[in-house]
């Protein structure tokens, strides 16, 4: 069962296609495998996207033993991304709109979750997983001006 009055703590327990239809829902869309990936990392090739080293105090990863999901942003600004993305590892697997198989039912998530190592940045999931470490990030298309 889903937890409940969580405030600002991700969403989990939902599988890629309800992810995929709150995004739509949102007006907003799933970010592929590469987007995330340049969210994360800002172009760099760190380890992490605060850099190569790992103190437990930048994520939400098993290393840190908080034991279950924690508020989007907690671990902001040191915990960021070079583009100032929050939370890119840790708190929950995000689901990713890019498919690992060709008949789409095995999906990849990123950013490792709270009952996870840091060393694990990606995990193939099938589409229909629904998981207290599983939730998903909304991404919107810029437009052109």
């Amino acid at each position: 069962m889903p937890p409940t009055h969580q405030g600002n703590h991700p969403v989990t327990f939902v599988s890629y296609d309800d992810a995929l239809a709150c995004a739509e829902f949102m007006q907003g869309r799933l970010p592929t495998y590469h987007e995330w990936l340049y969210a994360a990392y800002g172009g760099t090739n760190h380890r992490f996207p605060w850099g190569d080293s790992f103190p437990a105090d930048r994520c939400n990863v098993r290393e840190s033993g908080v034991g279950g999901t924690t508020p989007a942003g907690l671990y902001s600004p040191h915990g960021d991304s070079p583009l100032g993305c929050t939370d890119m590892v840790g708190n929950v697997w995000e689901w990713t709109s890019t498919p690992i198989d060709e008949q789409e039912e095995m999906f990849l998530a990123m950013g490792t979750g709270w009952d996870h190592y840091s060393i694990q940045p990606e995990v193939p999931l099938d589409r229909a997983c629904r998981h207290h470490s599983v939730g998903f990030r909304v991404v919107r298309d810029l437009k052109e001006c």
